[in-house]
């Protein structure tokens, strides 16, 4: 497979179709796998606007061959108990065609890169048990599991 030249990006407004369409397929594709209720695309696309207009929550696009081929989420939040902000990684999505790029690796960077910006207390990354690949991906940024959710490291090494 030839490597594919991409950038990664944060996302704007103008990215509302692509990123509907990329985390509605993450839901249909992958949640439903789990028993996630399958819920029309209208409803994803009323979530991607609002999470678009949250500044606790960030979108980043990767492109190549002109085009939108994933893309990734994070939050920032207040943890419930200690008040101390906390990271989240929400989703990522890559096109079939276009995994083992290391498109996936350079959105999770992009997400850790931003939520390292708020110096979180911690960053969490929920991985369903059999999805090798991103828990390659996380593994790989330094990630550690901690019973089935994986916590990644607030600073550079």
């Amino acid at each position: 497979m030839k490597k594919v030249e991409f950038v990664v990006r944060p996302a704007t407004k103008k990215d509302k179709d692509a990123l509907t369409d990329f985390r509605y397929k993450l839901d249909v594709q992958e949640w439903s796998k789990i028993a996630h209720p399958k819920e029309p695309k209208k409803k994803t696309e009323e979530y991607v606007l609002r999470c678009l207009k949250a500044s606790d929550y960030f979108f980043f696009i990767a492109e190549a061959d002109s085009k939108p081929v994933g893309f990734s989420a994070a939050s920032i939040e207040p943890n419930g108990r200690t008040k101390k902000m906390q990271g989240v990684f929400e989703a990522i999505w890559v096109e079939p065609n276009y995994r083992k790029q290391g498109i996936a690796r350079a959105l999770s960077e992009i997400r850790l890169k931003k939520l390292r910006q708020f110096k979180p207390e911690k960053i969490s990354v929920y991985i369903r048990p059999g999805n090798k690949a991103s828990i390659k991906n996380i593994e790989g940024l330094g990630g550690k599991q901690i019973y089935n959710v994986y916590a990644l490291p607030t600073k550079n090494k």
